[in-house]
């Protein structure tokens, strides 16, 4: 028996099959010149293995991709080397009566058809984000490892990487992509918002995080007023309403005429009086029932209710900045009916605060009488708001609170009208 050589495979031959539609042909010689001897160590080889596997991943016939599963890891192995390989020129094809195409514009299009076919799969009528996922994928790594310089479709690659992520609920992939998108110059707002959202109220809750994506915003997108906006919304959340507060000044400086801007600035200042309080209602809390409150306890409420004061003044102001912009506003006239609720409520506290003895019978007397003037004061504020025509939840809230302030200043006509309003809503007397 003779020993036979190894034939010789012919690498421009194997590359030259693709241009023939001969791709198993291509496979096959191409797979024969990584182990033959001459022609292992040449980086050109490696780059005609590349775009072989290259083709075999992206053909639409399914018998040429059924050559290889993992045509596409092959492929990418394979270019890896071929830049192993290299030497001082570049690998290029030259395609029958055509100019040279190299190696970076081959790559470029190999990205660009991973993220057509990605967009496509995304766009479809029925998507498919996994397949898009997928695709996506590929074209990042293609132009991440392949290219040296930028490739001028990375920030829609990114883009398109983090809306399919995010459809398809894969949360670490989308914040991957977004921030991507955002490291490469990306402007668009819907990429803020997303990420904003997954911090905010997503998978990925993390309120400070949520804070730095708006501040980002801020930054990078300056004359977009939704971004103030959003910053008081989650400032006022998290309980940092003072931190707000200085926040909507600034952004009211340059835009004094927005309605919401003024709203927020009300709702953040009714924040912060809320908060002195609370906690002059826990200093309440602590004398028993049917026992005047010390002097000493009644001094530290009063102290916190004093300071409180300016935050409600403000409120109010804001509100009425607001509804004057816009008086059909009926969250400003509600807020602002609040504030004046807040009177009436605190001249209740202090009657319960009260005792049993002469002076607290007398005490009691005036404070109805406080009473019944704020209660005559916030009146009017509830009643806009009862004509607004709100939803049904907010035209029962404002209707219980417009009886008990009916009950306080003795309008019985005014009662009797709530009371069947009620009732029409299908709220019990009981």
């Amino acid at each position: 028996m003779h020993a036979q050589k190894q034939a010789k495979p012919n690498i421009n031959k194997a590359y030259g099959y693709i241009a023939e539609g001969k791709i198993a042909e291509a496979k096959e010689m191409i797979d024969a010149a990584t182990t033959y001897e001459k022609t292992m160590n040449d980086g050109k080889t490696w780059y005609y293995r590349g775009l072989i596997y290259a083709t075999i991943d992206t053909s639409s016939n399914e018998q040429v991709k059924a050559l290889d599963p993992d045509a596409f890891k092959v492929a990418m192995e394979s270019f890896a080397k071929a830049d192993q390989l290299g030497g001082k020129n570049e690998y290029f094809v030259q395609p029958a009566g055509g100019l040279p195409v190299t190696k970076p514009q081959q790559m470029e299009i190999l990205a660009n058809s991973y993220l057509d076919k990605s967009i496509k799969k995304f766009q479809a009528d029925e998507p498919d984000y996994e397949t898009s996922l997928k695709l996506i994928d590929k074209s990042r790594q293609v132009f991440e490892t392949q290219l040296k310089t930028p490739y001028p479709n990375d920030t829609l690659a990114y883009y398109v990487g983090g809306i399919v992520a995010n459809q398809a609920e894969n949360t670490d992939r989308a914040i991957d992509y977004i921030n991507k998108y955002l490291e490469k110059g990306g402007k668009s707002r819907d990429m803020y918002l997303m990420l904003y959202q997954i911090y905010n109220a997503g998978p990925k809750e993390d309120p400070k995080k949520a804070l730095e994506v708006i501040r980002k915003a801020k930054a990078a997108l300056p004359s977009d007023s939704v971004w103030p906006k959003v910053e008081v919304e989650l400032l006022i959340n998290t309980g940092n309403a003072q931190g707000a507060i200085s926040g909507i000044e600034d952004a009211l400086k340059k835009s004094p005429d927005d309605k919401l801007l003024n709203f927020y600035l009300g709702i953040a200042n009714a924040k912060v009086a809320e908060t002195f309080r609370a906690k002059s209602d826990s200093l309440y809390n602590t004398t028993p029932p049917g026992k005047a409150a010390p002097a000493k306890t009644m001094a530290a409420i009063n102290e916190l209710y004093q300071k409180a004061i300016p935050y409600q003044e403000a409120a109010r102001k804001s509100y009425e900045t607001t509804l004057r912009l816009d008086p059909t506003y009926f969250e400003a006239q509600f807020q602002l009916a609040n504030t004046y609720l807040v009177d009436v409520d605190k001249v209740s506290k202090e009657l319960s605060a009260t005792g049993n003895t002469a002076a607290d019978s007398k005490k009691r007397s005036e404070l109805v009488q406080r009473r019944v003037k704020a209660a005559e004061a916030a009146i009017p504020h509830l009643e806009k708001a009862e004509k607004m025509n709100p939803d049904k939840d907010s035209q029962i809230d404002i209707l219980q609170k417009l009886g008990l302030l009916y009950y306080y200043t003795a309008d019985d006509k005014n009662s009797a009208r709530v009371n069947k309003k009620l009732k029409d809503l299908g709220v019990s007397d009981e």
